[in-house]
């Protein structure tokens, strides 16, 4: 990540916002460490054979994945840096995106590695066209670009 994006975050979380959440559209994240939670809600599911279950575990493992993947970063301090986020769009899971996304990002820094299109405050999980629309109208947040 070169110092004027990471200048950027730091500036942003010093403005004491509400909320941390940081949207990265980075080609470079190497400042920070993702964790892929599609991959490991996915994991943690792998066994879930209920449909009514499903949303109820979902969220049991979903709380645990975001504490396990708790770091600090010497200039941003406590954050959590996600990647692969699709899975949280699935129906089955009935996962509010936008209330996950302000509720963890209140005492933390909350990254998001974010490939689909945006329109601030509207992410796009895939394409406009074609896809679900995430709102973050009411979460204080920044999105960051470096090609």
């Amino acid at each position: 990540m070169n110092t004027a994006t990471l200048n950027q975050i730091v500036s942003f979380l010093n403005t004491n916002p509400r909320n941390r959440l940081i949207i990265l559209k980075n080609k470079n994240e190497s400042d920070f460490l993702f964790t892929d939670i599609g991959f490991e809600l996915a994991t943690a599911l792998k066994n879930s054979t209920q449909n009514k279950q499903v949303s109820m575990l979902a969220s049991d493992a979903l709380e645990g994945i975001i504490n396990q993947s708790e770091k600090t970063h010497p200039l941003i301090g406590k954050y959590v840096a996600l990647t692969n986020i699709g899975i949280l769009m699935e129906d089955a899971l009935k996962i509010n995106v936008p209330t996950f996304l302000n509720s963890n990002s209140q005492n933390r820094s909350f990254l998001l590695k974010w490939d689909g299109e945006l329109s601030d405050p509207l992410l796009y999980f895939l394409s406009k066209e074609n896809g679900k629309t995430i709102n973050l109208k009411g979460i204080s947040h920044i999105i960051t670009y470096e090609v």
